[in-house]
């Protein structure tokens, strides 16, 4: 355990300019956002044909936002791409240094997808955190007839009709769970085939792609196969639980495969 909280703190630190420069992405894109909505509703309060003025057109309905929620998003797996690739090829390979620490190699990519985990929470948080700013500026500026009286209703709403907010920030917490477990289980898929690209040293590249691509097919024709399962043959709360099952057992069982090829198969 000393050795994973150890490892998640030097890839935090390590990470930090390229964390720091995706949350400013993310604050001055969303600030541009807000002034000329701001602005353009602050001339015409009556706007979009002559619907009051909300919170909510503050986001879904702005393209820019839409980007700056994805791009974000793609910063992040990128990142994850980054912090196994970028460590395993190169001269300087800063991966064999990890591998030779003592201990358990397992905590190498745990601590990894752990860091990717906590960035992305941390830009969620600021997303909550300019909403709020948002919400405040609304209140002052527009009647209250024209605002959604409350943060949480605001947010409420962009759920129900915005896809990329309700994907990236659920306001139902079974649907959170569900919805950054699968993420999750993406970030267990990734770093296996990362790994099972550096394992079993074996000749020629096909032979080398043939585990991750089996391994990638296996896993996403399992998910595919519960989710037609439970599209037309269960009720919305069977989808839901078959779904909190699903993903705990795919998780352990990644997890698992993740700890054999780390201990037993890298070849780096």
């Amino acid at each position: 355990m000393h050795k994973f909280f150890h490892l998640l703190s030097d890839e935090l630190v390590r990470a930090r300019h390229y964390y720091l420069g995706v949350v400013l992405f993310v604050l001055i894109a969303e600030i541009i956002n807000l002034i000329f909505k701001l602005g353009f509703s602050l001339r015409d309060p009556i706007t979009r044909n002559m619907n009051p003025f909300d919170f909510n057109l503050l986001f879904p309905s702005s393209s820019l936002f839409i980007l700056t929620v994805v791009a974000a998003a793609m910063a992040m797996l990128i990142y994850a791409i980054i912090s196994w690739q970028g460590e395993s090829t190169g001269k300087a390979r800063f991966i064999y240094r990890l591998l030779t620490l003592p201990g358990s190699r397992f905590t190498i990519p745990l601590s990894k997808i752990a860091s990717v985990l906590l960035m992305v929470f941390g830009l969620l948080a600021l997303q909550l955190l300019i909403f709020g700013v948002a919400h405040y500026l609304c209140r002052i500026f527009f009647a209250e007839t024209y605002v959604t009286p409350t943060l949480a209703a605001g947010l409420a709403q962009m759920d129900a009709t915005n896809t990329v907010a309700s994907l990236a920030l659920p306001m139902s917490f079974p649907q959170f769970l569900i919805n950054y477990g699968w993420g999750m289980n993406f970030l267990f898929l990734l770093f296996n085939v990362m790994m099972l690209t550096d394992s079993f040293d074996l000749s020629g590249w096909l032979k080398k792609l043939g585990y991750p691509l089996l391994y990638t097919l296996l896993i996403f024709a399992v998910v595919a196969a519960l989710v037609i399962f439970g599209v037309f043959y269960l009720t919305t709360h069977e989808f839901m639980m078959m779904q909190y099952f699903a993903i705990l057992l795919l998780g352990i069982v990644q997890l698992l495969v993740m700890q054999r090829i780390a201990n037993h198969h890298l070849t780096i």
